[in-house]
């Protein structure tokens, strides 16, 4: 799912009622998508299963739909997670660098192996 889709997604979740279910002119009123795009991305999010169409005028977003969105959020702390976790890598190893260096001279020092 890219990322327009991901959007599309949390915009149909911001109108479906607490079962899922939205209609399609709930979408005019707050898309910037025109119609073809509207078709285009829910014709691929059908076919992901993330919406199932109940009639022609009623969709429901599904519990796969509901975990499958990725919130601005959610985005910025996984981004946020992935970034401190590299710093975190390159610290630990940067300063088990300058330890090891140390013990080197340490034992080179000690035995005199100059």
């Amino acid at each position: 799912m890219n990322k327009r889709e991901n959007h599309f997604l949390g915009l149909l979740i911001s109108v479906s009622d607490e079962n899922g279910y939205f209609k399609y002119d709930k979408l005019d009123s707050i898309s910037k998508y025109s119609n073809a795009e509207k078709s285009d991305m829910l014709r691929s999010l059908i076919s992901y299963g993330y919406i199932k169409q109940e009639s022609l005028d009623r969709l429901r977003v599904t519990a796969n739909g509901k975990y499958a969105y990725t919130s601005p959020k959610k985005k910025f702390a996984l981004l946020f997670f992935k970034n401190s976790y590299n710093l975190l890598k390159f610290v630990f190893t940067y300063i088990l660098g300058i330890i090891s260096g140390l013990a080197i001279a340490y034992f080179t020092h000690l035995f005199g192996w100059n």
